[in-house]
């Protein structure tokens, strides 16, 4: 029942902003089902589900490559990446490399093979993939400070690749479910969705997720980044009124 609901909203959420997109000239719409994803003490991770539809063209009709390329990509960041080596038996931290404009995360899907939907140069031009993002602000980075930054990203399910999994109904209506982990940060995530003829981009939308901690516990992160010496006056008082109260329990059940 609940997803002939979500099917019955989707197809009606498309025609709505076909008809919007017809006026502007716009062959690509897309959206997402919630703007905002709250991080509790007790989130397990979360579900995207991005849907969208394109306007059907005499390229589809010819078997041209049309088709879509969705990236989801986190806030970015600067990140240290380290490399080991061996050295008189023990594993030690050697080289070091600060990394400019790492996303915490990334997505991208797309429905072929991006090299079949794009040319090389388009796919630079549009900053398309992890690597093109990674590499643009690090040029003078080794790339294999920049591979081995993925690979971890990657085993933590923080960097996600579903290259050609995209699929189509009726060659329009397209849609995807992204798994965001548990260990996800906060901050703001765009959604950009890619519509292609075959060799170039000809369009492209754009959504924004807010990431954002909840509760006691972002109250008591903001609290220790933000006011260190409060937080640390106020962890004081609360070890110093737990000890109080368990003394005080413990001398009550002695009689």
């Amino acid at each position: 029942m609940k997803k002939i609901l979500l099917l019955t909203f989707l197809v009606s959420f498309m025609a709505s902003k076909f008809i919007y997109a017809e006026e502007n000239n716009d062959a690509l719409v897309s959206d997402i089902e919630d703007k905002v994803v709250e991080i509790t003490s007790n989130f397990n991770g979360s579900e995207l589900f991005i849907f969208g539809s394109r306007e059907m063209n005499d390229n589809i009709a010819e078997g041209i490559k049309s088709g879509i390329i969705i990236e989801v990509i986190a806030t970015a960041k600067t990140r240290k990446i380290r490399k080991k080596e061996r050295k008189f038996g023990i594993w030690v931290n050697d080289d070091e490399k600060v990394l400019e404009g790492v996303p915490d995360f990334y997505y991208i899907n797309s429905s072929h093979n991006i090299e079949e939907l794009l040319s090389e140069d388009e796919i630079n031009n549009n900053d398309i993939g992890i690597i093109n993002h990674l590499a643009k602000n690090n040029n003078d980075v080794n790339s294999d400070f920049i591979n081995a930054l993925i690979r971890i990203k990657k085993r933590k399910n923080l960097y996600q690749f579903k290259e050609g999994e995209l699929e189509f109904k009726n060659d329009i209506l397209f849609s995807t479910k992204v798994t965001l982990p548990n260990n996800i940060g906060e901050g703001f995530y765009v959604i950009k969705t890619h519509l292609t003829d075959g060799k170039n981009v000809t369009s492209v939308d754009k959504q924004l997720l807010v990431v954002k901690k909840i509760g006691l516990g972002n109250f008591l992160f903001e609290m220790a980044h933000k006011t260190p010496l409060i937080y640390g006056i106020f962890s004081i008082l609360v070890a110093l009124f737990a000890g109080w109260a368990a003394s005080e329990t413990f001398r009550r059940l002695r009689g």
